[in-house]
């Protein structure tokens, strides 16, 4: 077996993660063009592995051997995937608008140094005077005679990185506990590393590409997302140009009520979406897109019950279903998962505990005792840090564990249905104060949970632990060596730490944060801020549901405890019933705004999966299946081809994945 890990591969990968971290705020939202990184098959890291594969054949053609090994390539590729999702939602994108914004925004009008910064601590944020030059100049570019303050940065980020580490601990641990389980005993298809692996396939002898880059199947499917992007991006340079429609507003389908609730939004084709749906079971393509046809439908059931919907179970029925239902799915489904590998557990906490020899190779990807402590050392420190800041430890404890619960679901959710876009609003700040009563919550519990759900937990389309599981597997199924891969991953998180927060500092003293990323330093963090002083100034009733005058379940509670009890149905149902058709991973996501930009183009992938297979069965299914793929690479080619035009140009062209 060749190693992955190689002094070569380690630093390709480290310079190339600085590069995108360095330039992903500039590309993403100055130029708005494609982002580099924003789904967990980042263009930035399919464009580097196509340049590793094409200077491969030019090795061999020149001096008869590739430069990379297929594990080094695949190494490069995670490590990409790990720096980059860390320098955009994964921590970099609103961590440094959080630190900023609470003071910059406050007035006398919104009361917020009433309510919202005496109860948040000094070192989250990097000022609390509204007057302050530092904040002014981040949110708005810094005077040419002036030089970046960086004195008051060092706490606050210090402290937020301290949350990440710990945050990250817990994500390693996660890791070392559920990749042989997953793998192993329950067969999971990674489906998002199978182009990869495709991709870096050795070629026959003689042959300069593999058989997949050299079929022409594949380069037809490609063809398809290069011609309607190239066709749409020279729109950007030639405006008379006509434009290939591929989004469409279906919104208001129906003028009147009830029928008029039934607002599916965005139905769009994004290539890469619909090519990686056809690797997908068709029983989690249909429960995907299924879940959230069933949930749209939901409101035009509540909008038929008229005025008497207003309270009670019906009430409210956007943020019960969307955050508490799911809040209580995620739990449930988090807690199955635990469930599902506990002789594992009770093996590996033997090991954990033993004298002897602690580590199996081939069931540890590391020793027992290190991801023991880094589990309960990463759990720790994250309750450590929100009762540091002033949350109580009930609601710290709380809070943490739906965080942690969600983290486990969403990785899941890519390893076995390869989701490109993941997401869901089961968010601690939401649930606590759906579910408990406004006088059980002190200031300081609402107002911490409100930075980090603005932060680090609303937006969880490129958290860590996804990728490090589909790198290991990428690297295993490869046949190379595993050792040190880990460790890898966790010097370039460190890295991309340092670099993503240098980088979004400078950036944005130089264009100002506000010309920027407009979603996560103005909108966004109004709203969080907003939600959090309305909060304690007008605190909201506690509603029960009710037959007749006996009040039986707090309305909050009702909708966790329904979410957690149509997930164990679901989970119940899948066990008992062989052709039962629906997963639970469609409930618990069905609410988010990436399924909502997202449905349509799944949908596609499941009917073309399900006719294939029906009518021409697998002969046919891994025949077409190149086509599909090439979705997806041809989408990376062209995302490329016009992100470093951009960068000449200065001229942003529209981005090819859903944005926010």
């Amino acid at each position: 077996m060749m190693p992955a890990v190689t002094a070569r591969s380690i630093a390709l990968g480290l310079f190339l993660g600085v590069l995108i971290n360095l330039f992903l705020l500039y590309n993403d939202y100055y130029l708005r063009n494609t982002p580099f990184i924003f789904s967990q098959l980042p263009v930035a890291g399919m464009a580097v592995l196509m340049g590793c594969v094409l200077a491969n054949a030019a090795a061999r053609r020149i001096r008869g051997r590739p430069w990379l090994s297929r594990g080094e390539m695949l190494l490069i590729w995670a490590m990409i995937g790990v720096a980059g999702g860390i320098g955009s939602t994964g921590f970099g994108r609103a961590v440094t608008g959080f630190a900023a914004s609470p003071a910059y925004f406050a007035t006398g009008a919104n009361e917020y140094a009433k309510y919202l910064l005496p109860s948040l601590p000094d070192w989250m944020l990097v000022s609390k005077d509204p007057d302050s030059k530092v904040l002014k100049w981040y949110m708005e570019g810094l005077p040419r005679d002036q030089h970046i303050p960086w004195g008051p940065w060092i706490v606050p980020m210090l402290a937020w990185s301290a949350f990440a580490v710990a945050l990250f601990a817990v994500m390693f641990a996660f890791t070392a506990l559920f990749y042989r389980r997953w793998t192993e005993q329950e067969r999971l298809t990674f489906p998002i590393v199978y182009l990869p692996l495709e991709m870096t396939a050795e070629p026959r002898r003689g042959r300069l590409l593999n058989d997949f880059l050299g079929n022409p199947v594949t380069w037809v499917g490609a063809a398809l997302p290069i011609v309607a992007h190239a066709v749409n991006g020279l729109k950007s340079y030639v405006p008379a140009l006509p434009a290939i429609p591929l989004r469409w507003w279906v919104g208001a389908l129906f003028p009147d009520r009830p029928w008029s609730e039934f607002n599916l939004g965005d139905s769009g084709i994004y290539f890469s979406i619909t090519g990686l749906s056809f690797l997908m079971t068709t029983e989690i393509s249909f429960s995907l897109w299924f879940f959230y046809v069933l949930y749209r439908l939901s409101f035009v059931g509540v909008a038929a019950l008229g005025s008497g919907a207003q309270s009670g179970f019906f009430g409210d029925w956007y943020s019960n279903v969307v955050h508490l239902q799911a809040s209580g799915a995620a739990f449930a489904l988090a807690a199955f998962l635990v469930w599902s590998i506990r002789s594992g557990l009770k093996e590996w906490f033997r090991r954990v505990l033993s004298g002897g020899r602690a580590r199996d190779p081939a069931e540890d990807l590391l020793p027992p005792r290190v991801t023991f402590v880094l589990l309960a050392a990463g759990l720790a420190g994250l309750v450590g840090w929100v009762v540091l800041a002033g949350v109580s430890w009930w609601a710290g404890a709380l809070g943490i564990a739906l965080f942690v619960s969600v983290i486990l679901v969403l990785t899941r959710l890519v390893v076995e249905a390869g989701l490109l876009i993941i997401g869901t609003e089961a968010i601690a700040y939401e649930f606590l104060c759906g579910v408990f009563p406004a006088s059980w919550l002190s200031g300081k519990t609402v107002a911490v949970f409100s930075q980090l759900r603005g932060g680090l937990m609303s937006d969880l389309r490129e958290i860590l632990m996804p990728y490090m599981m589909n790198g290991v597997r990428a690297i295993e199924a490869a046949r190379a060596r595993l050792r040190g891969v880990l460790a890898v991953f966790a010097v370039t998180a460190a890295v991309a730490l340092l670099t993503t927060s240098f980088a979004r500092i400078v950036t944005c003293y130089k264009y100002g944060a506000v010309a920027g990323d407009t979603a996560y330093n103005l909108g966004w963090n109004e709203a969080m801020h907003y939600s959090a002083t309305n909060f304690q100034k007008n605190p909201p009733g506690y509603d029960f549901v009710r037959i007749g005058q006996i009040r039986l379940l707090p309305v909050g509670v009702a909708h966790a405890v329904t979410g957690a009890g149509v997930t164990g149905g679901l989970l119940v149902l899948r066990a008992l019933v062989p052709w039962w058709p629906l997963h639970p991973i469609g409930y618990v996501v069905c609410g988010s705004w990436a399924l909502s930009v997202t449905w349509f183009s799944i949908m596609l992938g499941w009917l073309a999966k399900a006719c294939i297979m029906n009518f021409g069965g697998a002969t046919a299914y891994r025949r077409v299946l190149p086509f599909f793929l090439g979705f997806v690479l041809g989408e990376a080619v062209i995302a490329t081809f016009w992100a470093v035009t951009a960068f000449v140009t200065g001229i942003p062209v529209v981005s090819m994945l859903p944005s926010l």
